[in-house]
């Protein structure tokens, strides 16, 4: 099923698994876009675009803590129109949970936070190649007589 590779972009909520768990990716989309839809100006908008991708990878890097990478999400989600209570406790419990630390994946090992980040048709394709080797791992652990892989894909960025 492709299932699990779509919902990484078609999902609003549950949109990276880990296990038996379902994370929410954070949604920091492009500036120039949110700039040209909103009818806002660019400046402003890039500006706090930029201070929510510092924060969310500062916070990665134990620089700062989980209220302050909140906080600058927040206030970019506000401009963008998608400022919703049960988004910001979704982000925090992914935030909070740092899932793609524990995620012994390629894509996860190789881009850390970066899979989290709901933006651009890669990163969320990437996501989407997590989750399908996340769901491939579930159902190896049902069955675990089966054959090995035929071969280890290292990711190509």
């Amino acid at each position: 099923s492709a299932s699990r590779l779509r919902r990484a972009w078609m999902d609003g909520r549950r949109n990276y698994f880990l296990g038996d768990d379902a994370f929410t990716a954070i949604r920091i989309p492009d500036a120039k876009t949110v700039a040209k839809k909103n009818d806002l100006d660019l400046a402003p908008t890039a500006a706090l675009e930029r201070q929510s991708l510092e924060a969310v990878r500062a916070y990665a890097r134990d620089e700062i803590d989980s209220a302050t990478t909140l906080a600058a999400v927040r206030a970019y989600a506000a401009v963008t129109g998608d400022l919703k209570p049960q988004a910001i406790r979704d982000y925090q419990h992914t935030l909070e949970s740092r899932p793609w630390q524990q995620c012994p994946c390629a894509i996860c090992r190789e881009i850390g936070v970066e899979v989290i980040i709901f933006r651009g048709n890669n990163r969320n394709r990437r996501r989407g190649f997590h989750n399908t080797w996340q769901l491939y791992e579930q159902l190896r652990t049902l069955s675990p007589d089966a054959a090995p892989p035929p071969f280890q894909a290292e990711l190509a960025l």
